[in-house]
């Protein structure tokens, strides 16, 4: 796998793969701090640190939009399709993002995730398929 070092974005043929944790299946209520309300239904796919660096994955700190921070995402079953947005951060100004979660909607891969019966221990595959689209394999 190339290391591509900050100033590139994700091309074709880039991936990462993830096993979910229960901070991923139930971020709206399985929370470290009590920032905001509990909310049931919200979940995200995680970006290792290591990852985002090494594939140029960021948040809205390196620019917004299309191809910098939202891309046009599938599932490989055909269950999930909609925009993603890539968030977060590990420490203040970071632009390496950590999550992707359905742009302005948490609660968007509810549906998926329930479908797809992922648990603590599913593994995703998230592949970029051009510089523009993900696609999210459950493996």
């Amino acid at each position: 796998m190339k290391n591509l070092g900050d100033g590139v974005m994700p091309n074709a043929g880039d991936y990462y793969e993830i096993e979910l944790k229960n901070t991923h299946l139930n971020w709206g209520t399985y929370r470290k701090t009590a920032s905001r309300e509990r909310i049931t239904g919200e979940h995200f796919i995680p970006v290792p640190r290591a990852e985002s660096k090494r594939l140029g994955i960021y948040n809205k700190i390196k620019g917004t939009g299309v191809g910098n921070n939202e891309f046009y995402a599938r599932s490989a079953d055909g269950y999930y399709s909609g925009m993603v947005k890539i968030s977060g951060n590990n420490e203040q100004g970071d632009s390496h993002g950590k999550n992707i979660a359905e742009s302005g909607n948490l609660k968007g891969f509810h549906d998926w995730f329930v479908a797809m019966n992922m648990k603590v221990g599913t593994r995703i595959r998230v592949e970029w398929i051009s510089s523009t689209e993900i696609l999210f394999t459950v493996l």
